[in-house]
């Protein structure tokens, strides 16, 4: 495993080579919020935007671009410690499918 760091994008990005695996588990991650964020409600209505069938996710990444069979992503929520915000899929180009996430992203803002 190895990490590989890009000026365009916060963070990092790591790369697992599995040899004989026809596609990448992707997983686009950030931190996340407390329960008790005064964002937590509008967060709540994003996930529903994103997710299941017909949701921004699977509308951009799967039936416009056919990177991927199944993509979900969305915000957790604890209590007690900030969350994570996640997306992930299988895909055999997963730099396009990264591409895809920052898009579907972008249009939300």
């Amino acid at each position: 495993m190895f990490a590989a760091s890009s000026a365009s994008a916060a963070g990092r990005t790591y790369f697992v080579n599995k040899p004989g695996e026809s596609e990448a588990a992707v997983l686009v991650a950030e931190p996340g919020i407390y329960l008790m964020d005064e964002d937590a409600p509008a967060l709540d209505v994003t996930n529903d935007i994103l997710n299941g069938f017909g949701g921004r996710l699977f509308d951009k990444i799967r039936s416009e671009r056919g990177l991927t069979y199944a993509v979900q992503g969305g915000w957790e929520t604890p209590p007690a410690y900030p969350g994570l915000f996640t997306v992930n899929g299988s895909t055999e180009r997963p730099a396009e499918f990264i591409s895809a996430v920052q898009d579907v992203l972008e249009e939300l803002l």
